[in-house]
């Protein structure tokens, strides 16, 4: 096992440092340009309807808050009477898409003399304001309750959410969320998010302050996270029968990252992190509990841009490909008693190619902490595999793998397989383990329809998927598998993935039972894009409710 994980490492370390630079896209020649003047177009919701727009988009549009002028122009990384690059108008296009705010984005140039134009800038709006009932429904539960999300707070891009929930898997019951995500502090490039959610089990609070990289040419970023969780955790021993185990976890994290070069960036980061943990019984010790970490991570990134459509939704989408690695070693060291004293490396790398037509994503990544006489302490390995093949524009096959697995981990761990992680038809919260593998295949059929403000798309799909335990082998886990059919309402005048209710009915081979599912989002995206990503230690991620 040690040779094995020796050379496993090295892989990993290898590919993270020289597989981005051996990218063999082509090389982008930026022509320089002048922007003479900025012209910024702010359409809203229903403005598209124009010149004969309806009473019901008079009413739409007299409702809402048309985004405000400075949330565009703070995103703009052109100015005029300065020179500029085509990619750089293109960039701000996709940045200012991210928003989540625009159903749509268009900045064209107007030729006004020898390499001298006029930069045109076209948004959409969203709606953004939803107060409606929620209902979630399989899984063998229903939970019921409403939700009220603005995504672009009196037009200034700020986006607050208040949902009440009545949690009817293990007896959780009413539950209340709020989050609060500010994209940008204006004129700064500060960005902050809050979220806070309580139940009569368990209550969590995190907060974030950061500069993120907003853009390919941002020099640094730097920010602080906390995290407070109190209450109960679940320890499931299948849907109906679960412990629960009293703790209390406070975390603070804070670091810092430096990029270099535009293209094909590189990223040095340092982390330090602290935790403090109480749980009430030691059997439910959870991996560096009690402990402080300093990390230092080396990664590199190629990003490659396309705008797509009818893969997860009919708005335009950003699609990002090429490659990202990433190494990381660091200290762990105790800060109580029971805290761990280790050294850690990891490493990850991420390949994705692309043709327009066809898109597969793979990553593989594997950490482990080592005592001071190499033996290994809290190892993990994970893989993940995304992607889809285009039969036509509105007919599209798409799928996902992913598989976890830990060696020498004595802490408390807890993986979910059921209708809400990897597999539809399995009672929420029924199996569960150390270890987890599933695969979801989708066919997706896009007939670009609009009726009652809703697109609509079909579905046909089968899952598979298992858990273990450490003491077993994976040869020895029970597969399960579902098939089924579902339909998706796309709302038209939005494009967060939130807004397309998803209705699936699923059949389990093991009960040979059939059952609903309707809840919001799709069950999974159709790619995944590379970007960086703050370093941790691997593997900590359970799911406890």
């Amino acid at each position: 096992m040690n040779k094995f994980l020796k050379y496993l490492f090295f892989l990993l370390f290898f590919i993270a440092i020289y597989e981005v630079h051996c990218d063999d896209f082509e090389t982008y020649y930026e022509t320089p340009l002048i922007i003479q003047e900025i012209n910024i177009n702010r359409e809203n919701v229903c403005d598209n309807e124009l010149p004969n727009i309806s009473d019901f988009g008079k009413l739409v549009n007299a409702l809402h808050f048309r985004t405000q002028s400075f949330v565009i122009k703070q995103e703009l990384l052109f100015d005029t009477q300065r020179e500029t690059t085509l990619e750089l108008v293109k960039e701000t296009e996709r940045n200012l898409r991210t928003l989540g705010i625009f159903t749509n984005v268009y900045i064209t140039l107007d030729s006004l003399g020898y390499d001298t134009y006029k930069a045109n800038i076209r948004t959409i709006d969203n709606w953004s304001t939803y107060l409606t009932p929620y209902l979630t429904s399989g899984g063998g539960s229903t939970n019921y309750g409403f939700d009220f999300e603005e995504f672009n707070l009196l037009g200034t891009g700020t986006r607050v959410k208040f949902r009440g929930l009545y949690r009817n898997e293990s007896k959780i019951g009413w539950e209340g969320t709020f989050v609060l995500f500010n994209s940008r502090f204006p004129g700064t490039d500060l960005q902050d998010s809050i979220s806070i959610i309580t139940n009569g089990v368990r209550t969590s609070q995190q907060a974030i302050l950061q500069v993120p990289f907003r853009t390919l040419s941002s020099e640094y970023s730097t920010g602080l996270k906390f995290i407070n969780n109190f209450g109960k955790d679940f320890h499931y021993k299948n849907n109906r029968n679960f412990d629960l185990i009293y703790n209390r976890y406070k975390s603070l994290d804070a670091w810092y990252s430096r990029a270099f070069w535009d293209n094909d960036q590189l990223f040095m980061t340092g982390l330090i992190s602290a935790n403090k943990a109480k749980r009430f019984n030691n059997d439910f010790r959870q991996a560096f509990d009690n402990s402080g970490y300093v990390l230092l991570n080396f990664a590199s990134i190629a990003q490659h841009f396309d705008i797509v459509t009818n893969l997860n939704s009919y708005p335009e989408e950003d699609l990002i490909y090429g490659g990202y690695g990433s190494a990381t070693i660091g200290k762990i060291f105790p800060l109580t008693s029971d805290g761990d004293n280790l050294y850690y490396v990891s490493g990850a790398a991420e390949k994705s190619f692309y043709n327009k037509k066809s898109y597969i994503f793979l990553r593989a990544a594997g950490g482990s902490g080592f005592m001071r006489n190499a033996q290994p302490r809290y190892t993990y390995q994970e893989s993940y595999i995304n992607g889809f093949h285009r039969f036509s524009n509105k007919l599209v096959v798409t799928g996902r793998f992913s598989q976890q697995t830990v060696w020498n981990w004595p802490g408390w761990r807890q993986l979910i397989l059921d209708n809400d992680n990897g597999l539809r038809g399995v009672p929420l919260n029924d199996l569960s383990g150390e270890n987890r593998m599933f695969w979801d295949t989708e066919l997706r059929y896009f007939i670009d329809k609009i009726f009652l403000g809703f697109n609509y798309s079909f579905v046909a799909f089968f899952d598979i998927g298992t858990v273990w335990t450490q003491e077993m082998q994976i040869y020895d886990a029970k597969f399960r598998k579902s098939v089924g059919l579902g339909l998706r309402m796309h709302f038209s005048k939005s494009r967060s993935p939130y807004h397309t209710w998803r209705i699936d009915v699923p059949y389990n081979f093991e009960t040979k039972q059939f059952s609903v599912v309707f809840i919001t989002r799709q069950f999974f995206p159709a790619f995944t894009n590379h970007a960086f990503t703050i370093p941790d230690l691997l593997g900590r991620i359970l799911d406890i409710d």
